[in-house]
């Protein structure tokens, strides 16, 4: 007999982070928004990667960069 627990991740959904971040860039940076495209893109793709219903070992290195 194990004295180990195993408790589930906690659930998460997707979430659209390009429209705000947009959005609090253009309202209080001061920068267009455009500026900071590729940044957003890979905040949203590392957010997608990390809400993913599968964890693996191989995603722990892509997701902690």
């Amino acid at each position: 007999m194990s004295n180990l627990l195993a408790l589930p991740f906690k659930k998460t959904w997707p979430v659209d982070v390009k429209t705000p971040a947009r959005q609090y860039i253009s309202d209080h940076v001061g920068t267009h928004p455009d500026e900071f495209r590729d940044d957003i893109k890979q905040w949203q793709d590392l957010r997608k990667d990390a809400a993913a219903e599968t964890v693996h070992e191989d995603q722990v290195e892509r997701i902690l960069l």
